[in-house]
């Protein structure tokens, strides 16, 4: 039982009724599909008709699939399709298709539609209305789109965003930790290195310090270096930190271990993606000639080099970690989210092209004293479900 459910409906219910429905459009909802998703996917429809939900395929629960596929139309495409533009702009005219006269809007997770964007304005025009973007990662790639064809509205640096990001940290730990305990290791006492220090690298590193891990961390930006070391942490040269370190968590949102960086590693290294889709570390080395694969568990895997006989422990196949046990949870989560149904409704009003842009600060409040009256006991200040028999 899910304690949060009907306080999250009843959210999200509030926040989608005081925005009203878009007339003559649709939307495409591309979304992990994760137990906490067929709420917000109901919301999103109130606001704008789903024509089309996209499952991310490492994390999308099949009890989850079955029951959104009762509500609507459903893709589940494979990540390689997801990061083929080609593919991203035929679900585009296919939706078009489907639904003859309507324009239509994508919210999405991690910027899958950002290399397609101009092959979709050839193709479709002003059908198509604009782009929502969640993650920082995402963000990246529609900033590396422009000059942009359409309005993008991005919430990944929304400052109702920093409570879901710190929590990523902790559920990288928890997923990592016990993935690992599965392989006989512990973790707590094994030499960490955090690559990136942004909000999720710097909630990772944290909750490792705190689960004492000794931690150090490397950011290609030093001002975040300097933060790093006034947080406490470690902040090595990017050789030696790669060189000493036993697990290694990636938090940059790009490629940050490739190639020859493989041989450099500490033999027995485990390598943790907590940024998403596959691409903080190289697969195609890992999964090339030079190496062998051999799977030891579900979500674990280990690389044995031909040159120099070093072992690697590649976890969740290089996918974010967290998801393994279903990502963030909790009342932080749907603050972000709510975020979520109001540029959903906000691009359909958005004359801007060419620039990414955000909800302004007093919607944020809005939405940030609905969630406080919904969730927060106003007397105790902790969330109401914790304190009920």
């Amino acid at each position: 039982m899910n304690l949060l459910y009907e306080i999250r409906r009843a959210f999200f219910a509030e926040v989608a009724q005081t925005l009203g429905p878009i007339s003559d459009s649709k939307q495409i909802v591309l979304t992990h599909l994760l137990p906490d998703r067929p709420e917000l996917l109901d919301a999103f429809n109130a606001v704008c008709p789903i024509a089309l939900v996209i499952g991310i395929p490492y994390s999308t629960v099949p009890d989850v699939l079955a029951e959104v596929r009762k509500k609507y139309a459903v893709a589940t495409p494979t990540l390689s399709e997801l990061l083929t533009p080609q593919f991203m702009a035929d679900l585009v005219g296919t939706t078009l298709s489907a639904n003859p006269g309507s324009r239509l809007s994508v919210m999405e997770i991690g910027g899958y539609f950002a290399p397609a964007l101009n092959s979709i304005k050839r193709r479709f025009g002003d059908q198509v209305v604009g782009f929502v973007e969640d993650t920082q990662n995402g963000h990246v790639r529609y900033e590396a789109a422009r000059p942009l064809p359409y309005p993008v509205i991005s919430v990944a640096r929304s400052t109702l965003k920093e409570g879901e990001d710190t929590l990523v940290g902790p559920a990288c730990y928890f997923s990592a930790d016990k993935l690992m305990r599965q392989l006989g290791v512990l973790l707590a006492p094994r030499r960490s290195l955090v690559v990136g220090y942004g909000k999720v690298g710097r909630g990772t590193a944290h909750a490792l310090s705190k689960n004492y891990c000794p931690t150090s961390v490397y950011d290609v930006n030093p001002i975040r270096n300097c933060v790093a070391q006034g947080d406490g942490m470690l902040i090595p040269n990017r050789q030696e930190a790669l060189r000493n370190a036993d697990v290694i968590f990636g938090c940059t949102g790009v490629t940050s271990i490739a190639g020859e960086d493989f041989e450099t590693l500490n033999d027995g290294c485990f390598l943790i993606s907590c940024s998403s889709k596959n691409i903080e570390f190289d697969l195609a080395t890992l999964d090339g000639p030079d190496y062998q694969k051999e799977n030891l568990i579900p979500n674990a895997d280990r690389y044995t080099s031909h040159k120099s006989g070093k072992k690697i422990y590649l976890l969740g196949r290089g996918t974010p970690v967290n998801f393994i046990d279903g990502a963030v949870f909790g009342p932080a989560l749907s603050l972000v989210q709510a975020e979520l149904i109001l540029a959903s409704h906000a691009i359909h009003s958005s004359l801007v092209s060419g620039e990414l842009s955000e909800i302004s600060v007093n919607d944020r409040k809005v939405i940030a004293g609905i969630w406080q009256t919904r969730f927060i006991d106003g007397e105790s200040g902790s969330f109401p479900f914790f304190l009920s028999d």
